[in-house]
C-alpha cells in the first residue's frame, strides 16, 4: 500500500488579501483630484502612469494604491498648539516661518497622520516659471515635520509641480492626446509645454474636444492622465515632471506590493 505523504502542500496565498498603500490626494479643485464622491481625478492617473506605464482608465479597486481621503489646497491650515505660542526660537516656530505652500504641506502631513494613511500626494500647479522653486519648498516641509519630532515618522511625501498648470501634462503627450481626442484634438505647443500659452486656453481645449467626442470634461482630463507617457512627458516638461517621477520612485513605489 503506498503511504501517503506527510509533507502537506504549501498554503496558497493567491487570496491573501494586499496591503495598498493609503493615500491622501491633495489638490487645488475637482479637476486636479476628484471630488469625495469620485475621488481621483488626473492625480490618479498621474501617479497609475508613472507606476505602471500609461494605460486606459482602470477602476479604483484595480489602482496599485488607495485613496483614503481628498483634501482641497485651499481648506488645508496649520494650527499653533497654544503651548507653542510663547515659545521662542523653537523648530515648531521656524516650520510655521515657511510660506504657506509649505505651511499647507505640513497641515497636510498632519492630517494624513491622524487618519493613518501611508503618502501624502500633493498635485499643485507652480503656475509661474519663477517658481520652479515650489517643489523644494513643498518637499522642505516633511523634513520640517520631522525636525520638530525626530521620533515621529511622518507619512511619504510625493509632490507633482506641474509648470504652469497640470493642463500642460495633460496635453505634452500628443500620441496619449490622438488617441482620447484624435488628431483634431492635437494641441500645438508654440514653445516648450512648460512655456505654454495662458492656463485658460489649455483648459477650453481640453473642454472643447471633450464635448466634440461627446465625453465629460473631467472624462477626458482622466484619459489623457492615464495615457500620458511618462517618457514623452519626461522629455517634453524637463523641469517638472522629472522630479515628481523621482519622488514616487523613492516616496511610494517602495510601498507598492
Amino acid at each position: 500500500m503506498k503511504k501517503t505523504s506527510q509533507n502537506k502542500p504549501p498554503a496558497n496565498n493567491d487570496s491573501a488579501p494586499v496591503k495598498k498603500p493609503k493615500l491622501l490626494f491633495v489638490g487645488e479643485g475637482p479637476d486636479d483630484v476628484g471630488r469625495d464622491a469620485t475621488p481621483g481625478g488626473a492625480a490618479a492617473g498621474f501617479l497609475h502612469a508613472a507606476l505602471k506605464g500609461p494605460s486606459p482608465p482602470i477602476d479604483d479597486d484595480s489602482l496599485p494604491f488607495i485613496i483614503g481621503k481628498i483634501q482641497y489646497w485651499s481648506k488645508l491650515t496649520l494650527q499653533i498648539p497654544p503651548n507653542r505660542r510663547q515659545q521662542k526660537n523653537s523648530t515648531f516656530e521656524e516650520m510655521v516661518a515657511t510660506g504657506s505652500d509649505g505651511r499647507r504641506v505640513l497641515a497636510a502631513i498632519t492630517l494624513a497622520r491622524t487618519l493613518e494613511l501611508d503618502t501624502v500626494f500633493v498635485l499643485k500647479d507652480c503656475e509661474q516659471q519663477d517658481r520652479f522653486d515650489l517643489l523644494k519648498e513643498l518637499r522642505n516641509a516633511k523634513h520640517q515635520f520631522q525636525a520638530n519630532d525626530p521620533a515621529d515618522k511622518p507619512p511619504s511625501l510625493v509632490v507633482a509641480t506641474p509648470s504652469r498648470v497640470h493642463e500642460t501634462w495633460l496635453l505634452a503627450d500628443s500620441a496619449a492626446v490622438r488617441r482620447v481626442f484624435g488628431d483634431q484634438g492635437v494641441y500645438s505647443f508654440s514653445k516648450s509645454p512648460e512655456e505654454r500659452p495662458h492656463s485658460d486656453e489649455l483648459k477650453s481645449h481640453i473642454k472643447s474636444h471633450a464635448s466634440r467626442c461627446l465625453m465629460k470634461p473631467h472624462e477626458a482630463r482622466r484619459q489623457l492622465a492615464f495615457q500620458a507617457s511618462p517618457k514623452s512627458l519626461k522629455s517634453r516638461c524637463p523641469e517638472c515632471y522629472p522630479l515628481f517621477l523621482e519622488d514616487v520612485n523613492q516616496e511610494l513605489r517602495p510601498l507598492i506590493p
